[in-house]
């Protein structure tokens, strides 16, 4: 939400990411969306969170990255987009999915690492000057889908990022 009191959401479709802007609620109703950008082939990218990035004066956005070509691999998980300036519907850059914004490799309380077969839908809880604090996901244990799945919280920089983390 802008501090005008304007929803702005991201949304993802088959090879775009766009967002919608005008509503004055959570409720709608939005303007038609249009498209930020196209992932480059052959990844995919979906499930994007999306802030406004008022230090930088930037729009930034993460989001799961997945090869689009078969087979489905899990890895190289973390997209990452941003703004050359303040303009949403301006030009958008995508970081190279070799270096991704986050791994499935997580770093756990007790200074060991556990490497999760799928991690996804990635959202950040932005600390109170709006900088990323704690990065959730979902994670899966297995190659099975759908089994031993749940939400993963890890904290953001000095400490607990972990290996790949660069939000």
């Amino acid at each position: 939400m802008l501090p005008n009191g304007t929803v702005v959401v991201a949304s993802h479709g088959a090879d775009v990411v766009a967002s919608s802007t005008g509503a004055q609620g959570w409720r709608g109703p939005y303007a038609a969306p249009r498209r930020l950008f196209t992932p480059p082939a052959p990844m995919k990218m979906e499930d994007p969170f999306m802030w406004f990035d008022a230090g930088a004066g930037v729009w930034r956005m993460l989001l799961h990255q997945y090869n689009g070509s078969a087979p489905h691999p899990q890895y190289r998980v973390g997209g990452y987009a941003q703004t050359s300036d303040g303009d949403l519907f301006g030009r958008w850059a995508v970081q190279d999915e070799a270096t991704p914004a986050f791994t499935t490799l997580i770093p756990m309380v007790d200074g060991s690492a556990r490497n999760y077969t799928r991690r996804e839908r990635p959202k950040l809880l932005l600390d109170a000057g709006g900088a990323p604090a704690v990065l959730y996901s979902g994670v899966c244990e297995s190659a099975k889908q759908d089994a031993n799945c749940y939400t993963m919280g890890v904290a953001v920089g000095g400490g607990g990022g972990g290996s790949g983390h660069r939000v």
